[in-house]
């Protein structure tokens, strides 16, 4: 746990989704980075897991050699990495700069976003330098370049000028054509996993307003077929965000919103499946209900078909209490319907399956 004291809060923050850490709250991953020793204050068996999390973090650090990398450097590569991925999808790219800044311009100086983006449109009506602009303090290893690519993509609608304010279908746009980006930096898995911890797993309405427009661009790209669905996107570079609006407006229409979205590109049959297609279908099936306690975590992983729960109970003792091993399996059993027990005998648990697939938290 040495080795943590080295790392700044902020950075393990980034780290925490570049290593697929368990915990439901990465904020809370950054804070024990910075102060190992609380972890003392923690229970037995959030302390379990989260030194697990922390050494996944110290492994990844050190495997990536972010750390060692200027900021100003790291955000630059993810830029160029990003225009050239988003060039070869076809798309005509803006010439705005990337400025990583302290403060953001007002109107947006009193707010906590990591990004933004100003358009030459922006800097007419604000009086602003436009640019792609990143908060230094919030660009993470890992979230520093998933910002980056993330307001790139909104630049690329930006040459028809438009009063409609960017939210909903294009936030959902963003996310995906940015995976393909950060796939180029870091490989499709580690793409993937990112946007499902920062996007499927959150608590706060307004990150969940992203998560609702991530999963209809989704779903609307499943519709389409890859090919029609990245055609469509292209057309919006000259048609305008109208385009946008007309089809989010009728995929929240029930009745007509398949023949709209079906109308969204030309005819055609759709491409073959790629990673850009799996990546949707990984959003739509990735559950986020399987947020559990740290005990619940514990017993789920360990509980074996044919296991005496006296025995479990035995095992665990260094990480529970008995009441505590009694209301994970409860909670396991009566709340997340993984666990079947019969008087003390397991005949059922499906939790290793999920945790396997990466998709349990753990909360504390």
């Amino acid at each position: 746990m040495n080795n943590m004291n080295k790392m700044t809060s902020f950075n393990a923050y980034g780290y925490a989704f570049l290593a697929g850490a368990r915990a439901v709250d990465y904020d809370w991953l950054a804070r024990l980075a910075a102060n190992p020793i609380s972890l003392k204050a923690m229970s037995a068996s959030v302390r379990e897991l989260a030194i697990r999390d922390l050494a996944l973090i110290r492994a990844i650090a050190q495997q990536k050699g972010l750390h060692s990398k200027p900021t100003v450097e790291r955000l630059n590569v993810a830029y160029a990495t990003a225009l050239d991925v988003y060039k070869t999808l076809g798309f005509k790219v803006a010439d705005l700069p990337l400025r990583v800044q302290k403060e953001f311009p007002r109107p947006y100086s009193d707010t906590d976003l990591w990004g933004l983006i100003l358009d030459r449109q922006d800097g007419r009506e604000l009086g602003v330098a436009p640019g792609i602009y990143v908060r230094r303090s919030k660009a993470f290893p890992g979230i520093g370049e998933a910002t980056v690519c993330h307001e790139l993509v909104h630049t690329l609608f930006s040459f028809v000028e438009s009063e409609a304010l960017v939210r909903g279908y294009e936030e959902g746009v963003c996310d995906l054509i940015s995976s393909v980006a950060l796939a180029k930096l870091y490989g499709w898995r580690w793409a993937a996993d990112i946007l499902i911890a920062l996007r499927i797993f959150v608590e706060e309405r307004r990150d969940r307003i992203y998560r609702d427009a991530l999963r209809q661009v989704s779903a609307h790209l499943l519709i389409l077929g890859e090919e029609r669905w990245l055609e469509f996107v292209r057309d919006v570079q000259t048609s305008g965000r109208k385009r946008f609006v007309e089809v989010e407006r009728s995929l929240l229409c029930s009745g007509d919103s398949t023949d709209l979205a079906m109308r969204s590109a030309s005819k055609g049959s759709p491409g073959q499946t790629t990673q850009l297609t799996n990546l949707a279908l990984r959003v739509l099936t990735a559950p986020e209900s399987y947020v559990m306690s740290a005990q619940g975590y514990l017993v789920g992983e360990r509980a074996t078909v044919g296991a005496s729960l006296r025995d479990l109970r035995k095992q665990l003792a260094p990480f529970m209490s008995p009441r505590e091993f009694s209301n994970a399996v409860n909670e396991l059993h009566s709340d997340l319907f993984l666990l079947v027990v019969d008087g003390d005998t397991v005949i059922a648990n499906e939790a290793p399956r999920y945790i396997n697939a990466g998709v349990c938290r753990y909360r504390f």
